[in-house]
């Protein structure tokens, strides 16, 4: 087994352990994926692996089917700001190889970050991903909004 320390804001999380028995590298990769949830200034680390792989799942969704771009240039003070308020963040275990649609071209994401806020989620997912940093333009807007991955993180407090 093996721990991951993942240092958030002014957060000292452990990451998730992964199970030494696992059949297949695409699964222990998903094991590994870390899932914060912030709201009104607290973070909740997700550790049941059911809700975990279906947080992953939809934002990894949201990303592939990502529709349009946003010009707009983000600070770490906006990404502070969307952890303060409301947002799902996503640290893969091991980084993705993944295609940005609305540019065609290839990047390896290392993390997600979406924010749940009414302002920024009604109409349009906004997926801001990590290659591996939080950059100024990395930022994807998915016309669908992110109404799915909203229920899934209210049905995981609900349900605590």
């Amino acid at each position: 087994m093996s721990f991951r320390i993942v240092i958030v804001a002014p957060f000292i999380l452990a990451g998730l352990v992964c199970t030494p028995m696992v059949n297949t590298q695409t699964e222990k990769m998903k094991c590994c994926d870390t899932v914060f949830i912030y709201s009104k200034g607290t973070s909740k680390q997700v550790t049941h692996t059911n809700a975990l792989q279906r947080i992953v799942d939809e934002a990894t969704r949201l990303f592939d089917q990502a529709d349009n771009i946003y010009w707009r240039p983000l600070s770490q003070s906006d990404i502070d700001g969307f952890r303060e308020r409301s947002c799902i963040e996503i640290i893969f275990a091991n980084p993705r190889e993944m295609v940005v649609r609305a540019i065609k071209e290839s990047k390896t994401i290392s993390k997600f970050l979406i924010p749940l806020d009414k302002s920024m989620c009604a109409d349009y997912a906004h997926i801001i991903y990590g290659d591996p940093d939080y950059k100024t333009f990395n930022l994807l807007l998915n016309s669908e909004g992110c109404g799915r991955l909203q229920k899934i993180v209210e049905a995981l407090y609900l349900t605590k």
